[in-house]
């Protein structure tokens, strides 16, 4: 009997003992913890990379026309000498009764930082007035480099001139035919020019080889070694 009651009271103890170690114990979850972790910060761009290289803007212009003059002026002082008939004012400056591929214009434009550059390339019946090429149906109107000064900027190269009140393409003009000024103003120089704005007030100054580009030789820019000089004063009117 007294075995007996020995072993339960060792029995007794052991199982006392493992529930109390059992119970210091913490809980464990029966799913597995996530611990979460703060996301890399991004990596910087190279200093190469932090601006897009400037893009170049282009643009496309197109003419066609047909031209019919009820006069029938005459044309024997055809271009491109002298022109004194009616043609002088046709949209594509040749003939009537006819269809004309007037202009086909390609232009490029951009600017990195205070240099800015501009190019137009025409093909069609009026592009032998802005050129000086023997190929009269393709010619490079514009081909310029600026640079701003703050104050004052630079323009040098091939331009279009600031003198008279029509432009070589057809769509910036307000109308279809031409005026008589038309045939007695320059197209475009080649030469240097400066502009400067104050306030509402813009003026300039430039020199250039000849009254226009078209005068020019083909082989000489300037024949006679003269240059011409043109001031530029304008203000702007704004209307409330």
């Amino acid at each position: 009997m007294r075995k007996v009651v020995g072993r339960l009271f060792v029995t007794a103890a052991v199982a006392g003992m493992a529930s109390v170690a059992q119970a210091d114990e913490p809980a464990r979850p029966d799913f597995p913890v996530v611990v979460p972790q703060e996301a890399p910060a991004p990596a910087a761009a190279p200093a190469c990379c932090e601006q897009p290289a400037p893009a170049v803007n282009w643009t496309f212009g197109m003419s066609t026309s047909f031209v019919y003059d009820f006069n029938s002026p005459d044309t024997d002082a055809a271009p491109p000498g002298p022109v004194f008939g009616n043609n002088g004012m046709y949209s594509n400056f040749e003939q009537d009764e006819s269809f004309n591929i007037d202009l086909v214009q390609l232009g490029l434009s951009g600017e990195r930082g205070k240099l800015s550059y501009g190019a137009k390339l025409d093909y069609g019946d009026l592009a032998r007035l802005a050129g000086d090429s023997a190929d009269g149906d393709i010619a490079l109107q514009e081909a310029l480099i600026a640079y701003d000064f703050d104050s004052v900027v630079a323009t040098a190269g091939r331009f279009g001139t600031p003198v008279g009140y029509e432009l070589l393409e057809p769509w910036g003009n307000p109308n279809i035919s031409r005026s008589w000024t038309w045939i007695a103003q320059p197209i475009n120089h080649d030469g240097l020019k400066l502009n400067s704005s104050f306030d509402i007030v813009d003026v300039g100054v430039g020199v250039v080889n000849r009254f226009t580009v078209a005068d020019q030789d083909i082989l000489m820019n300037d024949a006679d070694d003269e240059k011409g000089v043109f001031r530029l004063d304008g203000y702007y009117r704004f209307s409330r």
